[in-house]
C-alpha cells in the first residue's frame, strides 16, 4: 500500500486496534515517515547529517520564501 492511509499509519492503527498482526513499520514509524518535516527535525534533533532544508507552508509562503532567499546560496546567472 501506498500513500495516504496506505503509509501514514492509518492502517497499522487500525490493525493493531483490531488485533491483527501485521509486518512493516509501525505507526509512528509510518506517520513521521509521510511528515517530511517532522522527519528532517528529528533526525537533525538526533544529531545526524542531513542536508539544509526548510518547509515552506502554504500561509507562510511569501514570508518563508524570501527568508530562503536570504539564508541560501544560489548561485549568479
Amino acid at each position: 500500500m501506498h500513500g495516504t492511509y496506505g503509509e501514514d499509519g492509518a492502517i497499522q492503527g487500525l490493525l493493531k486496534m483490531a488485533g491483527i498482526p501485521f509486518v512493516g513499520a509501525g505507526i509512528l514509524g509510518s506517520a513521521v515517515g509521510m511528515d517530511k518535516d517532522v522527519m528532517k527535525r528529528l533526525l537533525r534533533d538526533g544529531k545526524l547529517s542531513i542536508a539544509k532544508f526548510l518547509c515552506l507552508r502554504a500561509e507562510e509562503a511569501p514570508r518563508s520564501l524570501k527568508a530562503f532567499k536570504k539564508s541560501w546560496a544560489f548561485p549568479s546567472s
